[in-house]
């Protein structure tokens, strides 16, 4: 006589793991995208469009009129001092004394650095970074009523030139 003896331990039937999986998998990508979202900053939305809106106009402004005075400007990265320098196509006499600067990271707003800076006796102007991680950034440079846009990728770029947004 032949008897067909079935196991009655639950955890050795290969269909009751893949019933048990679906779910545990559902749960650890759940935990895995909980964690994603507290640990990175995505930015704020701004909720006052409208102001911004005007803020264009302003900016169009500024940018005509450094295209109007042929501004170029000259940004070179140290790593090793950690540091940028920024040079402008004016005579020392011209040269602004206070300068702002800015490097805006073109998908992390935690990332950017503002400064604002005075020049040396060579005419050069200088920055400390403090922290500098990889990436694409935005350069701004604005005073006087005049404004200058460029971009730089960190690490690959050592030096970026900085025009009028028109000429870019």
């Amino acid at each position: 006589m032949n008897t067909i003896t079935t196991d009655p331990r639950w955890y050795r039937v290969p269909f009751v793991w893949l019933l048990v999986m679906l779910p545990l998998a559902s749960v650890v990508g759940a935990f895995a995208l909980l964690w994603l979202s507290i640990e990175s900053d995505d930015g704020l939305v701004v909720d006052d469009y409208y102001r911004q809106g005007r803020e264009i106009n302003r900016e169009l402004t500024r940018d005509n009129a450094a295209a109007a005075l042929a501004l170029k400007g000259q940004l070179r990265f140290d790593a090793a001092r950690r540091e940028a320098r920024i040079e402008l196509n004016l005579p020392a006499a011209r040269l602004p004394n206070r300068l702002e600067f800015a490097l805006l990271h073109a998908t992390r707003q935690g990332y950017d650095q503002r400064f604002v800076l005075t020049h040396n006796k060579n005419g050069a102007y200088r920055a400390s970074l403090t922290r500098l991680v990889p990436g694409h950034y935005y350069i701004q440079l604005a005073a006087d009523g005049w404004r200058l846009v460029g971009s730089v990728r960190v690490p690959q770029d050592a030096d970026a030139e900085i025009l009028p947004a028109g000429q870019r």
